[in-house]
């Protein structure tokens, strides 16, 4: 059931920002994707901690995410 979960937050996430600029409500796309992951992580489809949690691969990919930083920062 979790997987179905994802599925249903990807393409609500998806469909929000492909019709964003005809809602009455202006919703940026980072607002979209922050209200995704949030409900992902609330629903438990990706646990926050533990071995594939999600701080674990923010820490283990740290390197990867310094080089995007500094590609946008660049």
């Amino acid at each position: 059931m979790q997987a179905y979960f994802s599925l249903i937050i990807l393409i609500v996430v998806f469909v929000t920002i492909a019709i964003r600029q005809a809602l009455p409500i202006k919703i940026a796309i980072w607002q979209a994707m922050l209200f995704g992951a949030l409900a992902v992580l609330i629903t438990g489809s990706i646990p926050i901690s533990g071995k594939r949690g999600a701080i674990s691969a923010v820490m283990q990919n740290w390197d990867v995410l310094s080089f995007l930083f500094a590609q946008i920062v660049i």
